[in-house]
């Protein structure tokens, strides 16, 4: 299945297909969402592009929920889907010198 190949995880395929349809949909009936008018932004390495991003996620994409649920089902650690940027948190600091 060509999911498998974009290395979709097969749990998310059924969402992602969903997913796909509904923006070819809205496409075209000329109406193009946030992350198919300029997806730059929602991959950028700049925080506060992703920031804009999902701000404008929010303002009433009309496939907001199927998104962040093929994100999480994908496990998805970067990038905005549904209106939150899943940049992957660091994980905590270990460079305290230990007690002595």
């Amino acid at each position: 299945m060509k999911g498998l190949e974009l290395g979709i995880q097969e749990a998310a395929i059924p969402t992602w297909l969903a997913l796909a349809l509904a923006l070819d949909q809205l496409e075209a009936g000329g109406r193009l969402t946030p992350c198919r008018a300029d997806p730059e932004p929602f991959f950028s390495v700049r925080r506060v592009d992703r920031e804009e991003a999902a701000a404008a996620c929010l303002l009433g994409c009309p496939v907001l929920q199927l998104c962040a649920r093929f994100a999480d089902l994908n496990g998805e650690r970067w990038g905005v889907y549904g209106g939150v940027d899943r940049e992957k948190r660091p994980t905590a600091r270990t460079d305290e010198e230990p007690a002595a």
